[in-house]
């Protein structure tokens, strides 16, 4: 076997209800915390009030940084740091989607190791890397899709310059990732099926990454098994509390297993597609997962099989027949999920194809089963406008 090894968040707290314990698990890491959230349908929820109140019955004081919309920018990372710097803050709680949690992660390893964000960026600064330890984070999803709350990379987004790149390191996995299920009863049907669909893609590239070992691939697995029976459920019906926890379960598994296995093509274009086009990161995995699937297949047939079987908890008899129902059943849940699947619905014309395609090559792909050549890729494209 090789050599491995295996990364992940210093506590992960799991179950309904286990938000309310926030401040406690907070008090042992600081006196003066950020909390990084975003405006809109987090603050209605009530959600922000009660984290307010518990810190309060802590001592804790708090500082909001509450202007995340998108996916984090340079700009606003940078801002975030300056309000922490200038509060005096020894800790950040980071609380909503991924954008959010990544806005948090990012915040706190800059606050400690200076410079500005953008020389950290993968592909796009001048090469900095993250080493000293970031300040203590606290990561809260209210969202299940892109288990940030235990991944060393936070995406940062760029749209003057047209980029979505990573800050990654070690160094910038929260201290405590705090998973309640309940949290997402409220998230609304669309956003379920893109964050769902989302954790779904994320398990079952790790699954079949290059990259995968033996403790990824059982994570990945079940959160396929997951993320397959109760997808479409927490979309007809958010108030299905078995269907929450298992897309809460399948979202956290899926970033343990890509935290330490990599993705593949559909994250890689999916990148792509949200930087040149700004389509949802859920929503471009979501039209590329099959496609993508489609062109791995046969690369590692055994493990594509194994995807079917999970999916649907039966065997069609041969490798061949599991591995196509695989891909089937990816085609039918999002047909049933409402998610197009045609690029030229999100705005992709045949004029840019091409740049598509060179926008794809990021980090994602180097875990991808198939080598794919620019030509693959633009044929793969044109066929989906």
């Amino acid at each position: 076997m090789n050599t491995f090894e295996f990364i992940s968040a210093g506590k992960i707290v799991f179950g309904n209800g286990v938000f309310q314990k926030t401040a406690e698990y907070a008090a042992g890491l600081g006196q003066r915390a950020l909390i990084v959230s975003s405006q809109g349908a987090l603050a209605r929820s009530g959600v922000l009030s009660k984290l307010e109140a518990q810190l309060q019955s802590q001592n804790i004081q708090y500082t909001y940084f509450n202007r995340v919309v998108t996916e984090p920018t340079p700009e606003l990372v940078d801002q975030g740091c300056q309000l922490a710097r200038a509060s005096r803050c020894d800790m950040v709680i980071c609380i909503g989607g991924g954008s959010n949690i990544d806005a948090g992660k990012a915040i706190a390893g800059l606050v400690t190791n200076g410079g500005h964000c953008v020389d950290y960026l993968e592909g796009v600064g001048s090469g900095k890397t993250i080493q000293k330890p970031g300040l203590p984070c606290v990561a809260i999803p209210t969202t299940a899709g892109t288990g940030a709350e235990v991944t060393k990379n936070a995406v940062i987004a760029s749209r003057d310059q047209k980029y979505k790149k990573s800050m990654r390191s070690p160094q910038l996995i929260p201290r405590i990732a705090l998973v309640d299920p309940e949290l997402t009863i409220s998230l609304p049907p669309k956003q379920t099926a893109f964050s769902g669909m989302d954790a779904l893609t994320q398990c079952i590239e790790a699954y079949v990454s290059k990259k995968a070992q033996p403790m990824t691939d059982i994570l990945a697995l079940e959160g396929i098994r997951r993320g397959g029976r109760s997808l479409l459920n927490a979309y007809e019906n958010g108030a299905d509390r078995i269907a929450r926890e298992d897309m809460a379960m399948c979202s956290l598994l899926s970033g343990l297993a890509l935290a330490n296995s990599g993705l593949g093509a559909a994250h890689g274009i999916g990148a792509a597609l949200g930087a040149l086009f700004h389509a949802p990161h859920g929503l471009a995995c979501a039209m590329m997962l099959a496609p993508v699937m489609g062109l791995n297949r046969d690369v590692n047939l055994s493990k594509f099989a194994t995807i079917g079987q999970a999916l649907t908890g039966e065997s069609q008899g041969t490798q061949q027949a599991d591995a196509e129902t695989a891909v089937r059943f990816i085609e039918n849940l999002t047909r049933q999920l409402h998610i197009p699947s045609r690029l030229g619905e999100i705005g992709v014309t045949s004029e840019n194809v091409e740049l598509l395609a060179r926008k794809s090559a990021g980090s994602s792909m180097s875990g991808n089963p198939k080598e794919l050549s620019d030509a693959e890729l633009i044929n793969l494209l044109t066929h989906m406008l």
